[in-house]
């Protein structure tokens, strides 16, 4: 009978134990997304004030990269102009964090077919903003 209450509470402390590992795992998810769209807000928080407090359109768009870049922990941001030229440029006009000298140093068209594209040029064609996570991995660039 002891052998058997032995038997008995070492089965409900192992699943006790996977209980709580399982929910160890639930709550470090959740604060993780919850650190991601605080981070988030305060990122969108920090734009609207730089909107209230830039005097120029330049001082506005850099002041945002910045805060992408600094808030949202982003490694590299950058606003770029569409050119309605025959050419079909787009301009560099701001950008914050380790670009390498990108995006000035590129020559970049928004004039390509949908397939070979830039992201920038997607971004035009859409009117939304394009997020690369990994630029390293994006066929675009390679």
């Amino acid at each position: 009978m002891r052998l058997e209450a032995e038997r008995t509470l070492r089965r409900s402390h192992q699943e006790l134990e996977r209980r709580v590992q399982e929910r160890t795992a639930e709550l470090s998810l959740t604060n993780s997304e919850l650190d991601r769209v605080n981070r988030t807000l305060k990122t969108l928080s920090e734009s609207n004030l730089a909107l209230v407090r830039s005097e120029t359109e330049e001082e506005l768009l850099q002041n945002v990269c910045r805060v992408i870049v600094e808030i949202g922990r982003f490694r590299f941001a950058w606003v770029g102009l569409a050119e309605h030229d025959g050419r079909k440029r787009i301009r560099a006009v701001a950008h914050a964090g380790h670009g390498d000298g990108y995006p000035g140093s590129l020559e970049m068209r928004w004039n390509g077919t949908e397939e070979e594209e830039i992201p920038a040029a997607t971004a035009i064609r859409t009117g939304e903003p394009v997020i690369i996570e990994d630029i390293r991995s994006e066929k675009r660039y390679t």
